[in-house]
């Protein structure tokens, strides 16, 4: 079977950087079907702000570009991130729903959800900012019965915990990956749109593209064979944060040592 892969955005919020906005609108003028937007409500995380201006027209934009066949995803409610060591996937140390309480999270998924659902949009699946959330999250999504999930490492589209997870295994187009389902998570700014196009041309070119509705009709029950991935990839993401931060670690010995000399 050919391997199949989807591509996400994330962080899309009205004061986000333009052109990567732009790139986008692009995108979804020949293969829609294969995007998946990750709307962030109410952004309150002044690292995601690219400008004092707010996209013009924003909503109405988003709205045309889901018409013309892309996903809409509810992205946390605010992307506040706090530090947090108990999220399941162990992907970052930053959540804005891990550890809080059951009543909590559903309050920020459902006013997430109806925010998105005034503008006219059609939120069809949950991506948890910084891939933090925890058993209770998983709760809230069952009980409210808002059961996509884009996130974790399973071979490929399967249903568990009551829930249909749509496997996240890397950040680049062209990585390789275990199993016949990927989503590629993508981060688009001024430095990287001409590489992140490219990668998805050519993943079109070779039409290993695969629509998000096509994606969820194949799920299938969870096996062991998910299980293994899920192993595999959980070893990898620590191997390479620790690799990470033993760079930052060296680095900035480097450059203490070199502001003392």
């Amino acid at each position: 079977m050919k391997k199949k892969v989807i591509f996400r955005f994330d962080d899309i919020h009205p004061l986000m950087d333009l052109e990567a906005f732009e790139f986008i609108e692009s995108l979804s003028t020949f293969c829609p079907s294969s995007i998946m937007l990750c709307v962030i409500p109410e952004n309150k995380d002044k690292s995601l702000v690219k400008s004092n201006l707010p996209i013009t027209d924003f909503w109405n934009k988003l709205l045309l570009i889901e018409s013309r066949g892309v996903t809409i995803g509810l992205h946390g409610l605010e992307h506040k991130l706090k530090f947090s060591r108990k999220s399941l996937l162990n992907v970052s140390k930053q959540s804005e729903f891990t550890g809080l309480k059951y009543s909590s999270q559903r309050e920020m998924i459902l006013r997430g959800l109806s925010i998105l659902r005034k503008k006219g949009l059609n939120p069809k699946f949950f991506a948890a900012p910084a891939h933090g959330f925890d058993k209770t999250t998983l709760k809230v999504l069952n009980d409210i019965n808002f059961k996509n999930i884009s996130d974790g490492f399973t071979r490929n589209v399967c249903i568990k915990d009551g829930l249909t997870w749509i496997p996240l295994k890397s950040w680049k187009p062209s990585t390789i990956f275990f199993g016949s389902f990927n989503t590629v998570c993508l981060h688009p700014n001024k430095s990287n749109i001409k590489t992140i196009r490219n990668g998805i041309m050519k993943k079109i070119s070779n039409k290993e593209n695969i629509d998000f509705v096509s994606s969820i009709s194949s799920r299938n029950s969870y096996t062991s064979l998910d299980f293994l991935s899920e192993v595999i990839y959980s070893i990898l993401i620590k191997f390479l944060l620790f690799k990470r931060n033993l760079y930052t670690f060296f680095k900035q010995r480097k450059k203490s040592f070199l502001s003392i000399n």
